[in-house]
Parts: structure tokens; C-alpha cells; sequence
């Protein structure tokens, strides 16, 4: 349980970890696939129904705080498998219905930190966003840091990770989408300034690159979120915020 910790264990053996009360609450709530579950020996947690393929493991304080990850362990730890509502796709075909279907839609390429892209899914699923397409080299979405940030959002919102974000936003184009690089170039617009429909979409990158100009080439426009002279760049994550409630604040 301890190599869960590892990104190639997590995928080798279809399995991850899920550490404190209100992440292992929210799984249950939901339905994920959860096979073990260890407590402390001086946990209190009240649990809802647990499935009966689902083992409930005591282990003494001071195993617990050995396998655990957390700073201030909470007395949880929930191992579970892979999520359903994670996809991965390698071959883009415009007529897949993830590129067809009229969800409400949010992108993310090469945002590498898991704290970043956590927040980044925790904001998307509150401000409507049915799904979420990533790039494949974005930060694991089983990496603790990410659930931490993203908590029970990653259990609501559908998220596909695509090898190609340019083919991707050019299938999605071809399906009559208009796509909004988060990017300030010569050409960029000034968000809020013009009308957004529910079926636009909007892409933002890198923390310290942005987006590739490959994908910015693809996109319909760019477009820029005003701000005082002189301030630092947002974030992804508060970036990705800010565009979502622009855009959400007329649709929910």
C-alpha cells in the first residue's frame, strides 16, 4: 500500500490511495471502487455503509503514521481502484462523442504541478464544467497533491486525457466550437469584453511556459484577463477560476 505512493505502481497495478476523512467520506458517497480501508486504532469515524468486497483494517497508531502520507494523519486511509470517469484517449476521431456531444467543456495542457491541476478540476466541476480535457503529460490525477486540491471533484467531473491538445481542439473545432487560448499575444481580447455562448471552450497551459504555439494556432482566438499594471501573472489554477466564472456566471 505504502508503493501507492509511486506513479508507476499506481499504474501497474490499477490502484490508489485516498488518505483522511472527508476524501474517504465523498469516495464512499459516490461509489468509487474502494477494496481496503485502514484505521488507526484511535480513530473515530463514523462510515457509511461499506461494500461487502470492502476490507476494514485496524492497524495500530504507530503502523498508521508510517503509511501514511499525511502531516497531520487523520486516521484513514482508503485503498481504491482506478476511476471510471477517467478516460484515456491516444486516437482523436472527430466524430468521438467527447468532442461531439455539447458538454460544457474545459481544457488544461501541460499543467505540470498537482496542487495546480487539483484546484484546476475543483473549479471546473463547481462552475458547471461537465468535462475536463487534459493533455497526457499534465500531473497524475492520483497523485495525492492533486486529490488533496481537487477533492470530491475528481469524483463528479469526467476528465480525458489526450496525447495531442492541438488535434484535440481541432476536433472539437470541426464539431462547430469556438476555442479560446488563454494567451496574451498581439491579437488577444480582453475577457468580458464580448459575449460568451455555453458551447465556448477555453484552453489555459503551462505554469511557466503557457500554452504551445501549436495549440494557440489552433484555437479560434486568445484571449487575456485584464488586470493592474504591473501585477504578476495568475496561476493556472486562478486563471482557469477567473475564465470559468466568466464564462459561467450567465449559464448557471
Amino acid at each position: 500500500m505504502i508503493k501507492l505512493g509511486d506513479k508507476k505502481a499506481r499504474r501497474d497495478t490499477g490502484l490508489f490511495r485516498i488518505d483522511g476523512i472527508k476524501l474517504a467520506k465523498e469516495a464512499l458517497e459516490k461509489g468509487v471502487k474502494i477494496e481496503k480501508i485502514f484505521l488507526s486504532e484511535s480513530a473515530d469515524i463514523e462510515l457509511p455503509a461499506l461494500p461487502g468486497s470492502c476490507r476494514l483494517i485496524r492497524t495500530t497508531d504507530e503502523v498508521f503514521e508510517k503509511i501514511s502520507e499525511e502531516k497531520s494523519p487523520e486516521g484513514i486511509i482508503c485503498v481504491a481502484k482506478h476511476l471510471d470517469n477517467l478516460v484515456k484517449i491516444v486516437t482523436i476521431n472527430n466524430g468521438d462523442t467527447v468532442f461531439s456531444d455539447g458538454k460544457r467543456l474545459f481544457l488544461a495542457e501541460s499543467v505540470r504541478d498537482p496542487g495546480n491541476l487539483g484546484t484546476l478540476i475543483r473549479s471546473a466541476n463547481a462552475l458547471g464544467c461537465e468535462r475536463m480535457i487534459i493533455s497526457a503529460d499534465c500531473a497524475d490525477l492520483y497523485n495525492p497533491k492533486t486529490l488533496r486540491a481537487a477533492m470530491g471533484a475528481i469524483f463528479s467531473i469526467e476528465i480525458v486525457a489526450v496525447e495531442s491538445m492541438s488535434e484535440a481542439i481541432s476536433a472539437l473545432r470541426a464539431n462547430g466550437r469556438r476555442i479560446f487560448a488563454a494567451a496574451l499575444d498581439r491579437d488577444a481580447r480582453r475577457l468580458g469584453s464580448f459575449e460568451l455562448l455555453p458551447t465556448d471552450v477555453f484552453v489555459v497551459g503551462n505554469e511557466g511556459h503557457g500554452l504551445a504555439n501549436t495549440t494557440v494556432g489552433e484555437c479560434t482566438e486568445s484571449v487575456y484577463i485584464p488586470m493592474k499594471a504591473g501585477a504578476e501573472s495568475l496561476n493556472a489554477a486562478a486563471a482557469a477560476a477567473v475564465i470559468l466564472w466568466e464564462q459561467a456566471r450567465n449559464f448557471i
